[in-house]
């Protein structure tokens, strides 16, 4: 059949299935891939070595070097701290003159007449930085500022958050510093304040549409005879007493703060100093009747608003002080025209006999209880603007 045995060899060769072909084929990738791959992770793992190993050298020269983090124990171990170098820099500070509380308090009560917590916190933060007691005799004598500042921005930080405070009355008894509380119950909306006043018959005005309310400390000639006169009518000892006016939507008021024993200050009462304001609608009694009658849904806030009194209002009261200087008590406060040197019982300051106003306020969309009601502050589309004087 065939011409030599060369040739049916041949044929035999050429004879076999192109399937056994393949399969060789496939097996000799696999073996050449596994090779591949294994090289490379021998590769990236001695890679990683190489970087560990230099990156862990200590070198004084940290430049130039293989990438890789260089001296790790300098990143991770900041130079200490010593006491000693915190009481040199303390004692490089300047010393506070005799003028430095004066300065802060003009300073403070600024902020504070503007409504700006913020920026007091921030003042102080910068003060309390700034200056070293002082330690001879006359820093003895001297009201300590720096050791107050800590309770300073503490007193900041309740005005600050006091609208999400839970307990907004509890809060507002325990300040330290009289006129950051004048300051937070100013500018606090009347939902926030309205149970703070131990005074029932106490003034209780809605937040300033002013942007100013020129807090000044009150001028009183008998302080200790008006916190006598406290302690009578109170259950509460009182030990210390303070005072402070403001300008309210255009309206001059003073405020009398009340101190314990811990040094905790609440506010006492509100005083309208020139019988301006409706006593039927602004006290606190008023005001509770009206939070009393109001809906789940209404916020305190939104019923109750008290517009920018009008310039004549207050030329006239102006003109009223200088033509009739004995209407006035010797604190500066309206006693009326038959009433000189005596102080009017708070149910007969007001002059005319209207009735109380109540009004039927619609409930707000999207409020779903009372307690968030009275978080809101009133706007000027859902404020209802009513009568407030005393005229």
């Amino acid at each position: 059949m065939f011409d030599n045995e060369s040739e049916a060899k041949k044929v035999v060769v050429d004879d076999r299935s192109p399937k056994t072909n393949s399969r060789a084929d496939i097996n000799k990738t696999i073996v050449i891939g596994a090779t591949a791959i294994g090289a490379m992770v021998v590769v990236f793992v001695l890679a990683i070595m190489f970087m560990l190993f230099f990156g862990s050298q200590k070198v004084d020269n940290t430049g130039g070097k293989f990438g890789g983090l260089q001296n790790p124990n300098k990143l991770t171990d900041p130079p200490p701290v010593l006491s000693q170098d915190i009481e040199e820099e303390y004692q490089s500070r300047p010393s506070m003159d005799s003028a430095t509380p004066e300065m802060l308090e003009v300073t403070s009560l600024k902020f504070l007449s503007k409504g700006d917590f913020t920026g007091l916190d921030a003042f102080l933060a910068e003060q309390m930085a700034l200056y070293k007691n002082l330690e001879d005799d006359e820093g003895q004598g001297m009201e300590d500022w720096r050791d107050r500042f800590d309770l300073l921005r503490s007193d900041v930080a309740k005005a600050i958050n006091i609208r999400k405070d839970g307990n907004p009355s509890k809060t507002f008894a325990e300040f330290t510093e009289p006129k950051i509380l004048a300051a937070a119950v100013a500018w606090s909306p009347v939902s926030v304040k309205s149970d703070a006043f131990v005074d029932w018959s106490s003034f209780i005005l809605p937040k300033p549409v002013s942007d100013d309310i020129r807090l000044r400390v009150a001028d009183l000639e008998s302080p200790n005879e008006m916190l006598a006169q406290i302690n009578e009518t109170s259950s509460t000892r009182y030990y210390d007493l303070a005072a402070y006016d403001m300008t309210i939507s255009g309206y001059d008021v003073r405020l009398i703060i009340v101190g314990d024993q811990f040094g905790y200050y609440r506010p006492w009462t509100l005083q309208d100093l020139d019988n301006q304001l409706n006593r039927e609608i602004w006290t606190k009694s008023a005001i509770r009747e009206v939070k009393n009658a109001l809906d789940p849904w209404t916020s305190l806030d939104s019923v109750l608003s008290l517009p920018q009194r009008s310039d004549e209002s207050i030329a006239e009261t102006e003109t009223m002080r200088i033509e009739h200087p004995e209407w006035f008590d010797k604190d500066g406060l309206y006693i009326g025209p038959s009433n000189e040197g005596t102080v009017l019982p708070a149910e007969s300051q007001n002059p005319n006999e209207e009735e109380p106003i109540f009004l039927e306020p619609e409930p707000e969309d999207g409020v779903d209880n009372q307690e968030d009601a009275r978080g809101e502050e009133s706007t000027a589309g859902d404020t209802v603007s009513i009568d407030n004087t005393a005229t």
